[in-house]
């Protein structure tokens, strides 16, 4: 058994974590947006940094290339050497400033170390950075790493009389750049994390407010429900009279109001139990009266025949009815029958007919046909007139005249032949009209007869079997029977009745709707 968790409890605990994971989508949410901003504003400041950068860089590297013309023209060494050096001390940025010829001959190359600009050696610069601007036709600069910093080179080409004389080169320092990048980047943390701060604070009070609140809530909400789970547990105990109350105006005041109803009708139904006990009672003693008084067949019951019977009866009482009995005269007789319906009234008409069937056949000399109008007749005036009831009642009685022959009348469904010589079954259709349906069938109702050979046998039944059905809804029929009867042919009738019983069974899954009733005779071989 799971351990016990009140609504309480769980009312609280969830909504404590709904709004839990709500205030944490919500952080999250901030948080990510305020990286995003972080990271676009940085993004944007470098990109606004490095354009400020190059616009700074053309616009020097531009004037003075242009100031350069003329002091080109005139080889004067000394005014570029000045100008390349008074550049540098004005912009700290500026990491260095070369002046080269257009055989790559530096005539200026002034560094914070070297201010005045004088080379080194008057040697050829050939480093890889040199022979880019001196491949250049127009300005231009590019990123690289200078003594271990990373600058960005701008450089022109000085034109003299539209001839390239020398390019003039000056680096700048990204370090001033990315110093303002992270004072930027330091910035948009510490506002982030401010703004987090202050949500952790807010979120935390706002928690507690609510669990404060949600406890509050779910008590009064809860507290009809604990008053309902009350009074269950009193109508478990067997107290159907106290009543369950509740002043809710919403789903629980219906519950309440349904739960009330049912503890009426359960104090109704318990009442009401014991007449039911009762009723249950007869029914059982009814279907016990109902079997008891089938014959009670043994295996001598006529030297000529074997002969085997069984009746299943459905969870009520039924109608079937089958009989083997001998008249005054010695005749044996057998009958089978099925009234309409089912409960107690059906099985009542049963056992007048079998209780008519018996004294009939005791004390007067009739034939089949005479048997059938005098049934109907008591039939009739007991049920029809006495009873007012309508329920109809096939039935066919049969007389042994001997040697095989069968006289029968009566109509009931067709009894089924399998004759030993040809191996196969044949329908004997019964004629007349249904017993209980008008005083006098004498004119409706005739004889006729058929006979059996030694080692043949006769099936008598119900609708019951004919009639049952499988779980998809399919009836076995009257052609699935007559298989079944072809099928265990060769066995006694007790065998068979049992193997065809268990046949029809299985077909239907063991879910009887009706009485199933079977009656086998089979005529013996002669000198058995």
């Amino acid at each position: 058994m799971k351990k016990f968790v009140s609504v309480r409890t769980k009312l609280t605990v969830n909504t404590m974590i709904t709004i839990s994971i709500i205030f944490i989508v919500v952080l999250s949410a901030v948080t990510v947006i305020n990286i995003r901003s972080v990271n676009e504003n940085i993004l944007k400041s470098e990109r606004n940094i490095r354009n400020s950068l190059t616009v700074r860089g053309n616009t020097l590297i531009n004037n003075n290339s242009m100031a350069m013309t003329g002091m080109a023209e005139d080889n004067a060494f000394t005014a570029i050497r000045n100008l390349v050096s008074s550049t540098i001390k004005d912009d700290p940025d500026i990491v260095f400033g070369i002046y080269m010829n257009a055989k790559h001959v530096p005539w200026a190359y002034s560094t914070p170390a070297n201010p005045s600009g004088v080379p080194q050696n008057n040697a050829p610069l050939e480093d890889e950075n040199s022979e880019w601007a001196g491949s250049l036709k127009k300005p231009d600069h590019r990123i690289h790493r200078h003594q271990g910093k990373e600058v960005i080179e701008f450089a022109a080409p000085v034109f003299v009389e539209k001839q390239i004389s020398g390019f003039i080169r000056y680096g700048i320092s990204t370090e001033a750049m990315k110093k303002l990048l992270k004072e930027t980047l330091s910035d948009g943390i510490r506002t982030r994390n401010y703004m987090i701060a202050i949500l952790l604070c807010l979120g935390s009070g706002s928690l507690a407010v609510s669990y404060f609140i949600v406890r509050r809530l779910s008590a009064k909400i809860t507290r009809p429900i604990d008053s309902l789970v009350k009074s269950a547990r009193t109508i478990a105990s067997g107290n159907y009279d106290i009543p369950v109350t509740s002043d809710s105006n919403d789903e629980l005041g219906l519950l309440v109001s349904d739960v009330d109803k049912m503890r009426l009708a359960i104090r109704e139904l318990t009442e009401n139990l014991k007449e039911q006990e009762r009723l249950k009672h007869e029914m059982t003693l009814a279907r016990r009266i109902q079997t008891s008084l089938l014959p009670n067949l043994t295996t001598n019951v006529h030297r000529d025949f074997e002969i085997a019977a069984a009746m299943l009866p459905a969870d009520q009482v039924g109608g079937d009815f089958y009989d083997v009995t001998y008249d005054r005269a010695g005749h044996l007789w057998i009958a089978v029958g099925d009234v309409s319906g089912h409960g107690v009234t059906p099985g009542l008409i049963m056992m007048m007919a079998q209780t008519i069937h018996t004294s009939v056949t005791a004390s007067v000399d009739c034939d089949a046909r005479g048997l059938i109008v005098k049934l109907n007749e008591i039939l009739y005036k007991n049920v029809h007139e006495r009873l007012n009831e309508n329920h109809f009642m096939t039935f066919t009685a049969l007389k042994y005249l001997g040697q095989g022959r069968f006289q029968h009348a009566g109509a009931h469904l067709s009894m089924i032949i399998f004759r030993q010589k040809t191996g196969v079954c044949e329908l004997v259709r019964t004629r007349g009209i249904y017993l209980n349906f008008k005083s006098d069938i004498s004119k409706a109702t005739k004889n006729d007869e058929f006979s059996l050979d030694a080692g043949d046998f006769l099936v008598l039944y119900t609708d019951g079997l004919t009639e049952a059905e499988n779980p998809e809804g399919r009836m076995l029929d009257l052609d699935g029977l007559v298989k079944i009867v072809e099928k265990y042919a060769d066995q006694p009738p007790k065998v068979m009745k049992e193997t065809i019983m268990n046949e029809v069974i299985l077909w239907c899954g063991n879910i009887r709707s009706d009485d199933m009733t079977l009656v086998i005779i089979r005529r013996k071989e002669e000198g058995l």
